[in-house]
C-alpha cells in the first residue's frame, strides 16, 4: 500500500507539543503499522471503506475515508501554521473543493468511538481541515487508555511496584492467567469485565474509570489469594449496594465513605485491613438498621391512611372509567392516572414483619415486605393521582355537558327533567355515585341523536 507521511504537530490541553503523523493512501485495507513513537495517526485514504475491512485496532490512530473515490495531488501543499504551537511539518494543508466535500460526508473509522464528526474536520475556509481536532480527540483517547492500563498494570502488581513500561498484550495475558485460576462461583460481573479486556476490547469500552477497573482485577486475585476474606467483602459491598440511601438521609455522608472503604484494592496492599473493613462496616450497618426501621415503621403506618384514602376516591374513578367507555365524548382521559389508581389499590397495606432492626443483621431490607431505604413514599403519588382522576372527572363533565345540551334543549320532556336532575347537583362525588350502568346507556343514547334546534328558536 504506497503511502505518503507527512509529520503533524498539535500542542494537547496541557500545552505540550505532541508530534504524530498524517499518512496518505490509496486505500484502507487494515495492514497498515502506525509509527509506534507517534502520539497520533491520521489516515487519508483515497477510497471509501470496502464492506469487511477492519477498522483500526490501535486507539490513537483514525482512518478518514472519503464518501467517493478521490484522488489527491501528487504533490500536497503543506499549511505552515501550526495548530497552538510552530511545526516543521503542519501536514496537508488545502484540499480542492470537492474533495473536502467527499471528506466531509465520508466517515472516520477508529477503534472506539470518538466525539468527533468528518464535518467537523473537513471544513471549507481558509484554515484547510481540521486535522488537529482529530489529533487531540486521539490523544486524548489514547491517555484516558492508558491510565485505565496502568490502574490495571498496578492492581496485578500489587504491593510490588508495577513495571514502569505498559505492554499491553503481556497485560492481557496476565488478566488471562488470573481469570485461569480465580474461582468461577461468585464475582460474575468483574470476571465478565476482566474477560472482556483480556480477549481484546479496550478498557474503555468496559469502564472509563481506572479505579472501577482496578478493583475488578483485584477482586479476583483476591479471591486466589485470601477467599475467605475476599467472600466478606463480596457481602458486605453487596449489602451497601442495596442499602444506598435515598436524597436528604443522614446517611449521605456515610454512604460514600464506608463504600471507600471496602475496597478489594486495599485487601490486597495489606490483607490485615479486612478487620478494619469490618468495623467500618458495622458502624454504619448499626446506623442503617435504625433509620430502616424507622422508615419501615412510617411506611406502613401511612399506607393504611394512603388505603382508606383510595378507597374513598373509587366512585371518582369508577366514574371516570364508565364515561371514558362514551366514544362520543372523545378521546378518553386520565388513563394513566387510572392505571396508577388500580396498582396502588393492589398494594399491600401492611408488613407481618413486628421487629425489623434485628433482621437487618444479615439483610439489608425486611425479610417480609423487602421494602427498599430508597423507595419513594406512596403519599405524594396518591395525593397526585387522585388530583388526576379528579381533573379528569371535570373534563369529561364538562364535555358531556357540552354535548348533551345542546341536544336535550331540543327536545323537552321526560328526557330533559331526567337530566337536569343530575347536572343540577354540580357535584362530582353526586355524579360518580348514580352514574350506573343504565344511566350510562341513556347518556351514550342521548349523544347518538342528532343536535335540533331548540323549541324557542323554531
Amino acid at each position: 500500500m504506497a503511502e505518503r507521511r507527512f509529520h503533524f504537530m498539535v500542542q494537547d490541553d496541557t500545552g505540550d507539543q505532541c508530534p504524530g503523523d498524517i499518512v496518505i493512501v490509496s486505500a484502507w485495507n487494515g495492514t497498515f503499522k502506525p509509527d509506534p513513537h507517534a502520539s497520533f495517526t491520521i489516515v487519508l485514504s483515497q477510497r471509501p471503506l470496502e464492506h469487511g475491512t477492519p477498522a483500526p485496532t490501535a486507539d490513537n490512530v483514525a482512518i478518514c475515508m472519503p464518501a467517493s473515490s478521490v484522488r489527491l495531488p501528487a504533490a500536497v501543499r503543506e499549511a505552515r501554521a501550526s495548530y497552538g504551537g510552530e511545526s516543521p511539518d503542519a501536514g496537508p494543508g488545502r484540499l480542492p473543493l470537492r474533495v473536502l466535500n467527499s471528506y466531509a460526508e465520508g466517515s472516520i473509522a477508529v477503534a472506539h468511538q470518538l466525539a468527533i464528526t468528518p464535518r467537523e474536520v473537513f471544513v471549507s475556509g481558509s484554515a484547510g481541515p481540521r486535522y488537529d481536532l482529530l489529533a487531540r480527540a486521539l490523544i486524548a483517547r489514547t491517555r484516558k487508555a492508558e491510565r485505565c492500563w496502568r490502574a490495571i498494570n498496578e492492581a496485578l502488581s500489587r504491593p510490588d511496584v508495577a513495571p514502569s513500561r505498559i505492554d499491553e498484550g503481556q497485560l492481557r495475558g496476565k488478566l488471562e492467567h488470573l481469570l485461569s485460576k480465580a474461582p468461577t462461583a461468585t464475582a460474575a460481573e468483574a470476571r465478565a469485565r476482566v474477560s472482556m479486556i483480556a480477549g481484546g476490547s479496550s478498557p474503555l469500552d468496559v469502564d472509563s474509570r481506572p479505579a472501577a477497573l482496578a478493583e475488578d482485577v483485584a477482586h479476583l486475585r483476591c479471591l486466589c489469594e485470601r477467599r475467605t476474606d475476599a467472600e466478606q467483602l463480596e457481602w458486605m459491598r453487596s449489602y451497601m449496594e442495596e442499602a444506598r440511601p435515598h436524597n436528604g438521609s443522614q446517611l449521605e455522608d456515610d454512604y460514600p465513605y464506608t463504600i471507600e472503604q471496602l475496597s478489594f484494592v486495599a485487601l490486597v496492599d495489606q490483607p490485615h485491613l479486612i478487620d478494619g473493613m469490618r468495623a467500618t462496616f458495622e458502624v454504619f450497618r448499626s446506623k442503617y438498621a435504625k433509620q430502616y426501621a424507622t422508615l419501615h415503621a412510617d411506611h406502613w403506618s401511612e399506607t393504611k391512611t394512603i388505603q382508606a384514602t383510595l378507597k374513598l376516591a373509587r366512585p371518582t374513578a369508577h366514574a371516570l372509567g364508565k364515561l371514558n367507555t362514551l366514544a362520543r365524548l372523545g378521546e378518553p382521559v386520565a388513563i394513566d392516572e387510572l392505571q396508577a389508581f388500580d396498582e396502588l389499590l393492589r398494594q399491600p397495606s401492611g408488613c407481618s414483619q413486628q421487629d425489623v432492626e434485628p433482621a437487618l443483621v444479615s439483610a439489608p431490607t425486611c425479610p417480609a415486605c423487602h421494602l427498599a431505604f430508597a423507595d419513594v413514599s406512596l403519599a405524594s403519588q396518591a395525593t397526585d393521582v387522585i388530583e388526576g382522576l379528579e381533573q379528569g372527572l371535570a373534563e369529561q363533565q364538562t364535555r358531556l355537558a357540552s354535548k348533551a345540551v345542546h341536544r336535550i334543549l331540543g327536545q323537552g320532556g321526560a328526557k330533559l327533567e331526567r337530566f337536569l336532575q343530575i347536572v343540577r347537583a354540580a357535584d362530582l362525588t353526586d355524579l360518580a355515585l348514580v352514574l350506573d350502568d343504565q344511566l350510562l346507556a341513556f347518556l351514550d343514547e342521548l349523544l347518538a341523536e342528532p343536535i335540533s334546534a331548540p323549541p324557542y328558536e323554531r
